[in-house]
């Protein structure tokens, strides 16, 4: 499942978290330190998850995730992301 595949593509530097999920990557980047602060904070967008198939890279503002920790603890990663992967194939299906 692709989330986002330009966005992915067009994050540069080093995470400042990484976790596993199922095998596949997950880094962590603020989105404060991408080009993309403006275009998703704008829209009220302080956390978007994106993904090239394989792996994810979460964007995250980081005042928001200082400020909210406990909802980016591995374990609350892994139900986020078993929903979006269940809610995106049982889309797929409707289709």
């Amino acid at each position: 499942m692709k989330l986002l595949p330009k966005v992915y593509k067009g994050i540069k530097g080093e995470p400042f978290r990484t976790e596993d999920y199922n095998g596949a990557k997950i880094e962590m980047y603020y989105l404060d330190e991408t080009p993309f602060l403006a275009r998703f904070a704008s829209k009220g967008k302080f956390a978007v998850w994106t993904s090239d198939g394989e792996n994810y890279r979460l964007l995250i503002e980081k005042g928001y995730y200082e400020a909210l920790p406990d909802l980016y603890q591995p374990a609350i990663n892994v139900i986020w992301l078993d929903f979006m992967t269940f809610a995106y194939q049982t889309q797929s299906k409707l289709s």
